[in-house]
């Protein structure tokens, strides 16, 4: 495992144990991955519906907002804007670039659950990313009859997960999440050895 393995593996460590309480209250998922896409565990998912989609072949949902969370990183390391705004899918995707701060990459999977996304970067390079995922947004509207045809599972079963079992989050609360984890990964980057903590 070379360094910046180690160093993506402590933040995904990292923001679990900081994290947990309040995946927990809005059934948000804690995730890392690499400069491929692939996911660093451990990681922490609480969003019910999620952990059906995963068991599924409608995981592929996951993985398409993962490759297009990682263009839009490409894209800002290119561009002199402070804001770029596309639509994929139909859905909006908005990078926001402030100074000194990295980008916070915001888009949705094909469920409409936001996904907000931070590179972590050493020497202007992408090393990987670390956010949230599965975030129901208070006034979301998410696609219930979309998760339900490609997963094989009554839409039903959702419905009574998403008015029953999640609560809806305030993009507030999660800015303040995402300010807090920007803290760890700079504590993590300085450093000199990034001895991993006890797994939980």
């Amino acid at each position: 495992m070379d360094n910046y393995e180690k160093l993506i593996k402590k933040i995904a460590i990292e923001n679990i144990i900081v994290f947990s309480g309040i995946a927990k209250e809005y059934g948000l998922n804690i995730t890392t991955y690499d400069t491929e896409g692939n996911m660093i565990y451990p990681s922490y998912v609480c969003n019910p519906i999620c952990s059906i989609i995963k068991g599924t072949d409608c995981n592929k949902i996951c993985q398409k907002a993962n490759q297009v969370s990682y263009e839009l990183v490409k894209k800002f390391l290119n561009s002199d804007e402070r804001l770029i705004a596309e639509d994929f899918a139909s859905r909006n995707i908005i990078i926001v670039k402030e100074d000194k701060l990295p980008p916070i990459i915001v888009t949705s999977c094909g469920s409409k659950f936001g996904k907000y996304m931070l590179p972590i970067m050493i020497d202007n390079e992408v090393v990987g990313c670390c956010g949230v995922c599965g975030v129901y947004l208070k006034g979301e509207k998410i696609d219930l009859d979309y998760i339900s045809e490609c997963s094989g599972v009554e839409a039903r079963k959702f419905e009574i997960i998403l008015n029953e079992v999640l609560s809806p989050i305030s993009e507030k609360k999660i800015t303040n999440l995402l300010a807090e984890m920007i803290k760890i990964i700079n504590s993590t980057k300085k450093q000199k050895k990034f001895k991993l903590p006890p797994l939980l």
